[in-house]
């Protein structure tokens, strides 16, 4: 790593602003920042976080994997191929169609109300 003052000043922005945040989550740091300079504050930071990046990669490998396998799964699924797809779009509409509150009210309310028995 560079000294500090051969460090540009977006560097040194963004070091110091990685420092505050991630100092609000750890305050024991601040002392450190304070005796050790903002070198070591932040190799020790890095060395904090650690574990939690490990997690994270981890974590996010993991999700890479599952969304290959459902990519994989959808690929081979009855629902990929176009005329599987139109006809099972067009009957689960007409099952809503049919059974949806819409059809009820138009079939049975409004007639009921253009008589005028409710």
């Amino acid at each position: 790593m560079k000294n500090w003052k051969e460090l540009t000043n977006f560097q040194k922005l963004v070091i110091t602003l990685a420092i505050v945040i991630l100092a609000l989550l750890a305050p024991e740091f601040m002392m450190l920042l304070d005796l050790g300079g903002i070198e070591a504050a932040f190799t020790c930071l890095l060395l904090y976080y650690k574990p939690l990046f490990q997690w994270l990669r981890i974590k996010k490998e993991k999700l890479i994997n599952e969304l290959k396998i459902i990519k994989l799964y959808l690929q081979g699924c009855a629902l990929s191929e176009t005329r599987v797809l139109i006809s099972s779009v067009f009957y689960g509409s007409l099952f809503i169609l049919i059974t949806g509150s819409g059809f009820i009210a138009l079939s049975f309310f409004l007639p009921s109300l253009f008589i005028g028995v409710a």
